[in-house]
C-alpha cells in the first residue's frame, strides 16, 4: 500500500468545548492512543507515522480552531494552560478513563503538561520535537502581555490572504513551514475552506495572537518532574523551534526518559515517517504495549 494511504476513519467527538473531528487508524483495535499535533496544523500531521504504525489504534485529532474541529466561542482566546482541559474534554467524549499520548511540537508541549498535571490517566508519553511549552524570562512577561493585548484589539480587522489554487496556499505553507510538500499539502488540505476568489484559511485567527500569560522556564520545569508514566523524546537535530540547550535541560528532569537525536528538521514525523515510526514501535513494545495484531 502506497504511504498515506493506509485506511482511516473521520469521526466526530461530541464534548464539553463543542465538536472536536478526528481521523481513526484501526478503530477495531481495543488500545487508546491521542495524537495531539503542533500549531497550526491538524490531525493529517499524523497520517504518514499512522502507516509504519497500522496495527494500532490511533485517534488523531484537530485540535479547537484548528482544521475542522469548532473554534472556541466568541470572546474567548486561546491559552496554552486551557488545552488541559482540552484534551480532558477530548478523552471523555471518547469514553477514554486512561490513554497514551502521542503528541507534536505544542502537541508534545500540552501532552507533557497533560501527563504532569493528570498523571493517574495517562499510560505514557511519547513526544516528538517537543517536551513541555515554549517559556519566557521572567523579564519579558509585561512586554508579552502588552503585545497580546494590543494584537487583540487589531483581531477584527486581520483578514487571511485568498489563494486562487490549493496549490498556492500549499506553496505558500511550505515555503514558511520548513516541511516537504507532500507534508504540506497533507495539512493544507485540511485547513482551507473554499471563500469567494478561490480559499482561505479556516483556523482561528485568535491562534496567532501572542501568548498572554507564558511560562517561566523553572515553571515548566517543577512540572516535567511530576511525569511519572514511561516517556520518549524524539528531537529533530535541524529543528528551529526548540532551543536545544533548553531542551538538554528539560530531559534531565524525567529519570527514566527514552531519548533519540535523529537528522531531521521540525516536521520528521512527516518528512521521515519510515525513520521515525521504528522508535515509536520499540517504546511500546518496551513498556509492554503490544498492538492488537501482534497479540492476536
Amino acid at each position: 500500500m502506497a504511504p498515506n494511504q493506509v485506511p482511516f476513519i473521520e469521526t466526530t467527538i461530541e464534548t464539553s468545548i463543542g465538536e472536536i473531528k478526528a481521523v481513526q487508524w484501526n478503530p477495531e483495535s481495543q488500545e487508546n492512543i491521542l495524537a495531539l499535533h503542533g500549531w497550526l496544523d491538524n490531525s493529517h500531521s499524523f497520517k504518514p507515522i499512522a502507516e509504519h504504525l497500522s496495527n494500532r489504534r490511533i485517534t488523531a485529532i484537530d485540535f479547537p480552531g484548528h482544521g475542522k474541529s469548532d473554534h472556541k466561542p466568541d470572546g474567548t482566546v486561546h491559552h496554552f494552560v486551557d488545552a488541559i482541559h482540552d484534551v480532558l474534554a477530548i478523552a471523555d467524549g471518547l469514553g477514554w478513563e486512561s490513554f497514551h499520548l502521542l503528541g507534536h511540537s505544542m502537541g508534545a508541549g500540552i501532552a507533557s503538561l497533560v501527563a504532569s498535571v493528570v498523571n493517574e490517566r495517562v499510560l505514557s508519553l511519547a513526544c516528538i520535537d517537543g517536551l513541555g511549552p515554549l517559556s519566557a524570562e521572567d523579564d519579558s512577561f509585561r512586554d508579552q502581555l502588552r503585545t497580546h493585548l494590543r494584537q487583540r484589539k487589531r483581531l477584527k480587522q486581520k483578514l487571511f490572504p485568498i489563494y486562487e489554487t490549493i496549490d498556492d496556499a500549499v506553496a505558500a505553507r511550505t515555503a514558511v513551514g520548513n516541511l516537504s510538500e507532500a507534508s504540506s499539502r497533507l495539512l493544507v488540505e485540511r485547513a482551507l475552506i473554499p471563500v469567494e476568489g478561490g480559499f482561505t484559511w479556516r483556523t482561528d485567527a485568535r491562534l496567532r495572537l501572542k501568548t498572554a500569560h507564558p511560562f517561566s522556564e523553572s515553571q515548566v520545569q517543577a512540572l516535567i518532574s511530576c511525569i511519572t508514566c514511561p516517556t520518549l523524546l524524539i528531537r529533530a537535530k535541524q529543528n528551529t523551534m526548540f532551543d536545544s540547550d533548553i531542551l538538554s535541560q528539560r530531559k534531565k528532569y524525567i529519570p527514566d526518559l527514552v531519548y533519540h537525536e535523529v537528522d531531521g528538521h521540525h516536521h520528521v514525523h512527516m518528512d521521515n515517517p519510515d525513520f521515525i515510526a521504528p522508535f515509536v514501535e520499540r517504546f511500546y513494545r518496551s513498556i509492554g504495549f503490544h498492538d492488537s495484531a501482534a497479540a492476536s
